[in-house]
């Protein structure tokens, strides 16, 4: 006697999960949006919050809360300014032209960094062309 209950029973479950349950709704493109400006939102947040590191052979540079700062030897420019000595400097800012920064590298004597409108801007020794062409400063 269970056996036919439980059948019944199985059977009006998958009924109302197929018939009566509408199907789940598409995202429209402005809710696509939306969750995807959420997730940029969250990850600018994120971003603010801390920084991004870039070690070079005598040098470090930080992209924090939308700036570049570099410091340690900069006799190379690699540091973004003029410094006509080894002697290490301290944390300044990196005055440059470019959009917000978004990613930052280093080599033994240059630094390179992307900007939010997918240019890069390189500064430091270009002895071997690592900086793009002739001009080494930002």
């Amino acid at each position: 006697m269970r056996r036919p209950l439980c059948l019944a029973l199985l059977g009006a479950l998958l009924g109302a999960c197929t018939a009566d349950t509408p199907a789940p709704k598409s995202p429209t493109l402005q809710e696509l949006a939306a969750e995807e400006e959420i997730e940029h939102k969250a990850a600018r947040t994120q971003r603010a919050r801390g920084a991004q590191v870039a070690l070079g052979g005598e040098h470090t540079c930080a992209i924090h809360a939308d700036r570049i700062y570099c410091w340690g030897s900069g006799a190379r420019d690699q540091l973004g300014r003029v410094v006509n000595d080894y002697e290490p400097q301290g944390p300044a800012p990196v005055t440059w032209s470019g959009a917000m920064p978004t990613a930052i590298v280093a080599g033994y004597y240059h630094t390179c960094v992307l900007d939010s409108e997918g240019a890069v801007w390189c500064w430091g020794n270009n002895g071997s062309r690592q900086c793009g062409g002739d001009d080494r400063k930002v």
